[in-house]
């Protein structure tokens, strides 16, 4: 086996991610939010998306890489815009601080 399938091998293995975001539950239970990790390509097409507004990529993480338990996705396209003009802005960045792999975007905006 190749370095490069041994590479791939080791992605396509990693755990899905997730969280637990109460303020978006449904009766008792929290959302729980999976994803899989970005690869390097996706990463840098939001980067590019984004435009280095860190809220914006926060948006357009959630929109594209959130998915239930089962692997559905939560949201549909337009919705990153959505998300910037009317979620809590505490939560987005929670979510998408983990998904991203990142201290906190907050943080990041600090730098």
């Amino acid at each position: 086996m190749s370095i490069i399938d041994r590479v791939s091998d080791h992605y396509r293995s990693l755990d899905r991610g997730r969280i637990e975001v109460p303020e978006w539950g449904e009766g008792d239970g929290p959302l729980i939010v999976t994803w899989t990790d970005f690869t390097l390509q996706e990463h840098s097409a939001l980067s590019k998306l984004a435009g280095g507004d860190n809220f914006r990529l926060a948006c357009h993480a959630i929109e594209r890489n959130a998915r239930n338990e089962a692997g559905e996705r939560l949201f549909a396209g337009g919705d990153a815009l959505k998300l910037m003009r009317g979620a809590d802005r505490r939560v987005v960045l929670r979510i998408a601080s983990a998904m991203l792999d990142v201290g906190t975007l907050e943080d990041a905006e600090k730098n």
